[in-house]
């Protein structure tokens, strides 16, 4: 095959692959490639799967704050990769040409410090370390306290909290939650991510990419380390807040936020180690016999489910298709759902959780999202929701059911069509598109929500 047959043949490649991501769907390449030619074009696919992450579209464009994750979506990148790669051999061969040999980061922008720093958390492993975070009240500290914490993706960490004299300790081996205190501990099996976001270095870069405007306004030192320090604020302020960004790792270590009052908020690590290696083992933890135990959120059997909402077997049995029934789960803490539903896929990181109750609560919708109806009742669909629940770091996919008998809410990273299929499977009929006027008719009220905190 001569040169620009291989090229043409590698354009249809992209522009397939490019297709796949804008419909959500996993990309066909991946199937109709052999693993040689998947290796060789991987770089390609990884770069095309980081523009859709990619918050700026040049240097002088800055970070727009939207409830989506992705500034720029990815029809539009889709298009313009599109432009560049078939414009002619002219164009073509030098970009191809850059992306494989790893000039990603010319290409887009040497100093887009968000998207570097997205990059790095990509490929961060696990960290360990020790973090302070200050309160100052007109200059003077009136609280301080100690995180030491280690953390393997995706979601396993133990943490020490210590302050005023007071220590608290938070393990979770992935499946579950434990909270120490003294004698007492409670084992929460429902989300063990939920304490996750007060000190996740993913969060604090989540949180940047929301940002309207990020300038970088000087350097410092900080344990030894080089670090550019980045002024930043929301569309919705005329606050600026600081970050300190690891020159080698493209990871912060410090964060100032500052708060009304004159008050500032300092989160800093004064020690860190990146990528160490850190065995399951030390997540796992052992109750002893002279503990006071509270068991919240306890786990079930799917039968108590089911004998509560009569979908239930609807639901396992499409999801099971693709996906795995991990745990069922009562909960007690949450003032809504009732149960969650946890879905895995054991050779990926797909997911599905399902929050069922059958006193459904939700009157209010997000302008932002599409909406339907199903049955009697009304179906929210928002793609790239931000920091669900605080639990869900970064950007989830949610789709909500609510009707008079019961409410359903899915959260997941597999792609909205499925959720929607899920749905539409377990009613039997198809989703009706409504618009907000219908949904003001339906005595749903529109939620008025702050898309970076």
């Amino acid at each position: 095959m001569n040169k620009d047959n291989k090229n043409l043949q590698k354009e249809e490649i992209i522009n397939s692959f490019i297709d796949d991501l804008t419909k959500e769907m996993k990309p066909r390449a991946y199937k109709e490639l052999n693993d040689k030619e998947i290796e060789e074009l991987e770089d390609l696919f990884e770069t095309i799967r980081a523009v859709k992450r990619l918050k700026k579209d040049n240097n002088e464009k800055r970070v727009k704050n939207k409830k989506k994750f992705s500034l720029i979506r990815l029809t539009a990148i889709a298009a313009v990769l599109a432009l560049v790669i078939t414009a002619g051999s002219l164009f073509r061969v030098p970009f191809i040409n850059n992306l494989e040999n790893n000039n990603e980061t010319e290409f887009f922008g040497s100093n887009n410090i968000v998207y570097a720093m997205v990059e790095a958390y990509e490929e961060l492993i696990s960290y360990s370390g020790t973090i302070e975070i200050r309160s100052l009240n007109n200059g003077a500290i009136d609280y301080i306290e100690t995180i030491d914490v280690r953390y393997k993706k995706p979601n396993k960490y133990v943490a020490v909290h210590e302050y005023d004299g007071y220590k608290r300790t938070m393990i979770s081996d992935g499946e579950k939650l434990y909270t120490v205190e003294g004698n007492n501990v409670t084992v929460d099996y429902s989300n063990p991510k939920k304490e996750l976001w007060r000190y996740h270095i993913g969060k604090q870069i989540q949180e940047l990419t929301q940002a309207e405007e990020v300038i970088k306004i000087g350097s410092e030192t900080i344990l030894g380390r080089e670090a550019d320090i980045f002024k930043y604020r929301f569309a919705d302020s005329d606050i600026y807040n600081k970050i300190w960004v690891d020159k080698k790792t493209k990871l912060p270590l410090k964060k100032e936020l500052n708060l009304p009052e004159d008050r500032k908020l300092i989160n800093q690590f004064i020690s860190l180690e990146i990528n160490p290696e850190i065995e399951d083992t030390a997540f796992n933890y052992q109750i002893g016999d002279n503990k006071n135990v509270v068991q919240l959120n306890e786990k079930v059997d799917i039968s108590e489910v089911k004998e509560s909402w009569k979908g239930t077997e609807k639901l396992i049995n499409q999801v099971s298709q693709e996906l795995q029934l991990i745990s069922t789960v009562r909960l007690e803490d949450n003032i809504i759902y009732d149960y969650l539903l946890k879905f895995t896929e054991a050779s990926s990181e797909e997911y599905l959780d399902v929050y069922v109750t059958i006193e459904p609560k939700t009157d209010y919708y997000v302008k932002d999202a599409e909406h339907g109806q199903l049955g009697t009742g009304w179906v929210e669909i928002n793609k790239d929701a931000i920091n669900v629940f605080k639990v869900y770091i970064g950007e989830s996919n949610l789709v909500k059911w609510v009707t008079k008998d019961f409410e359903v809410v899915m959260v997941s990273n597999i792609d909205t069509d499925k959720m929607v299929r899920i749905l539409e499977s377990i009613q039997g009929e198809k989703i009706k598109q409504i618009n907000e006027k219908e949904l003001n008719e339906l005595g749903i009220k529109q939620v008025q929500t702050k898309t970076n905190h």
